[in-house]
């Protein structure tokens, strides 16, 4: 992996391990004392990250595929009507201009699959160890 990967992917695990902190303590993790009921705490606070992060990383996939476009366009369209002329001719006048325009904007979302797989696998590790299955 490159650097810059590398940062993204270790900036999404903190943001995911605020999350987890969350999680674990609002599900009383800390006052538990049986390590089954911890493990099960800590599996629900590893599942919710990865829930977020793999969900949030492939709606970035979708987006990044075009899906999103037309309502894209539209919308800007319409908010466009109440700017300055100079704003409204910036704007591409056709859907195909930009589409064209956009092709070259691609926002990352593997670094969010990443992050989240580990935390999944975290969480199926505590899944394990909280004897559930």
């Amino acid at each position: 992996m490159k650097k810059d990967s590398m940062r993204r992917v270790a900036i999404t695990m903190a943001v995911g391990l605020v999350m987890a902190i969350g999680v674990f303590a609002a599900r009383g993790g800390f006052e538990k004392t049986l390590w089954p009921e911890i493990a099960a705490a800590l599996c629900d606070a590893c599942f919710v990250p990865a829930a977020l992060l793999i969900s949030l990383g492939l709606l970035l996939f979708v987006a990044n595929d075009g899906f999103f476009d037309m309502l894209t366009y539209g919308v800007q369209k319409t908010l466009r009507l109440v700017q300055s002329a100079e704003k409204q001719a910036a704007f591409p006048k056709t859907f195909y201009d930009y589409r064209v325009l956009k092709q070259g904007k691609k926002a990352g979302f593997g670094f969010m699959i990443v992050a989240g797989g580990a935390y999944l696998a975290l969480a199926v590790v505590f899944l394990l160890c909280s004897g559930a299955v």
